[in-house]
């Protein structure tokens, strides 16, 4: 053999090796584009996820300001409720203004009591924000009217309209959770921080209703030029102009701001509010008067239990709408058995509830408003006092509004009065509250969740509620107090317990609800 090297045999290709190297080309050319589409999907998908952060926070804050709004009309009036009293009713003393600033102070709460309901309602069927804003505008305007109430009647009617119109509390925690979209720890936030606006309000409201009440008295060195004249004819206008400027601002922010979480489906135009309201009161007196015929409803719905048709659940789902006024003409088009067994299941608590799946049918079949008034008519309030966990809570929550009436409307009547009691004036009992409300924003959050760790929701509520009222029975003990500053601190501490302890309630009330039965 010689010294060269083996020759290799030259292939000839023909096109396997380029093939290769082409389809190599085109695999890393698809890879490129795949990263680039991801990439691009990815910048996408961040944008939206910071646009709706964005203005999910912008909602939350706006909601915040119409609860805060809400306390601050709440509390800034319980430093000079009594002392407005004796300036609209002749011949009032500080002893016998109490009677006079209960009346005050419970016109309120009778308007809400009159008005929970029907706002309930209203929120599921008229929209979160629409209550929102019905609450913010009358609130501004009905303040303002307060600070320039001229006569104690005056007085009471501007109050109770005021707590007719106020639908805020429900309409904002609802919004809360919904504008969260299923997302727990947004919505724990956004929860946090509406009721946070709540201790927010009892700091505030009362440190600058004792401090604006009356301020050609409490600050005589003070000129006010052309003001003097309104503030000596008006004293109390001050905080309630503050109050007014507090609720325009979040009309504002609300109308700018907050999303409608109320599905579009099942969204009424307001516009029909009016002629809602007038069947529905129609409705009810028809009911009411309509309670000689039960024996003919009665007979006939034990012939119509027995069909379960579709034709018999269209025709009662006809009348279900009729009842709430979703549409005028559908008691014609019904026919007299559906209508009498509707009637008769009205006056039957025990009656079957639709169940989930039922409801699910109903939504598959395009029936949302359908749904919504089966869900209205299953969680009326006769049949909820038949639930015994709701029995419970009501009475628990009577007590608890029982202490914290005591604490918030009867308290200024005890520190002002010169018999028996401290016979201190509104800067120091808003300084007591605000004092109060400062260890409130401080705490509560810390005890509630110490206290749901150690001991779980039902003892949470329970303890809370038992903590709610001793500390009540620890306020005539400040009358042995000598020194102002010490008992000013007393006072602050004991009714800041009572507020910490009603507010653990509420929060472990909207955890129960939300919970599975």
């Amino acid at each position: 053999m010689s010294g060269k090297p083996a020759q290799i045999p030259r292939v000839v290709n023909y096109g396997g090796t380029n093939n290769d190297e082409n389809n190599n080309i085109q695999g890393s050319q698809r890879r490129r584009s795949t990263i680039s589409t991801i990439r691009q999907s990815i910048v996408v998908m961040a944008g939206h996820t910071k646009e709706a952060l964005h203005s999910h926070t912008m909602s939350t804050l706006a909601l915040c300001t119409s609860v805060f709004s809400m306390a601050y009309m709440l509390m800034s009036v319980f430093p000079y409720s009594g002392f407005m009293c004796m300036q609209l009713v002749d011949g009032l003393t500080y002893e016998s203004a109490g009677s006079y600033a209960g009346i005050l102070s419970g016109s309120l709460m009778i308007g809400r009591l009159f008005s929970a309901w029907p706002l309930g309602i209203m929120c599921d069927r008229y929209g979160r924000k629409f209550v929102l804003l019905l609450s913010t505008t009358s609130n501004a305007v009905l303040i303002l009217a307060f600070g320039f109430s001229s006569s104690f009647k005056y007085a009471v009617v501007v109050r109770f309209l005021t707590g007719l119109l106020n639908g805020t509390m429900v309409a904002a925690r609802t919004a809360v959770t919904e504008l969260a979209k299923g997302d727990h720890d947004l919505e724990a936030k956004g929860m946090g921080l509406v009721m946070a606006q709540i201790g927010l309000g009892m700091l505030v409201g009362p440190a600058i209703g004792g401090l604006l009440s009356e301020p050609i008295t409490q600050y005589p060195n003070v000129e006010f030029g052309l003001w003097e004249s309104m503030l000596t004819k008006y004293p109390f206008v001050l905080p309630n102009i503050v109050g007014f400027a507090i609720n325009i601002t979040s009309t504002i922010l609300i109308m700018l701001s907050v999303d409608e979480t109320l599905p579009a489906e099942k969204l009424r135009s307001p516009k029909h509010i009016i002629p809602d309201a007038i069947q529905y009161l129609m409705n009810i007196s028809k009911n009411i008067m309509g309670g000689a015929n039960n024996t003919e409803y009665q007979r006939i719905s034990s012939v119509t239990e027995e069909d379960s048709g579709a034709d018999s659940i269209e025709a009662d789902l006809k009348i279900i709408g009729s009842h709430f006024g979703e549409t005028g003409d559908c008691v014609i088009m019904a026919t007299p058995e559906s209508r009498a067994s509707f009637t008769a299941a009205l006056h039957r608590p025990s009656s079957v509830q639709p169940t989930s799946t039922t409801i699910e049918s109903i939504e598959e079949g395009g029936e949302g408003r359908q749904n919504s008034i089966i869900s209205m008519i299953s969680h009326s309030p006769m049949s909820l006092m038949q639930n015994d966990r709701v029995r419970e809570c009501i009475w628990l929550y009577w007590i608890n509004t029982f202490a914290s009436t005591a604490q918030g409307e009867c308290f200024p009547l005890f520190a002002m009065a010169r018999t028996g009691g401290l016979g201190i004036e509104e800067t120091a009992i808003g300084i007591i509250n605000s004092g109060s409300g400062l260890l409130f924003v401080i705490c509560q959050y810390f005890i509630f969740a110490l206290s749901m760790k150690k001991f779980g929701l039902h003892k949470t509520m329970w303890s809370s509620c038992l903590l709610s009222v001793p500390p009540a029975l620890l306020i005539p003990m400040s009358l042995l107090i000598k020194s102002q500053t010490v008992m000013i601190v007393y006072l602050s501490i004991v009714n800041g317990i009572m507020l910490i302890a009603f507010s653990n309630w509420n929060a472990a009330l909207t955890i129960a609800q939300e919970s599975p039965h």
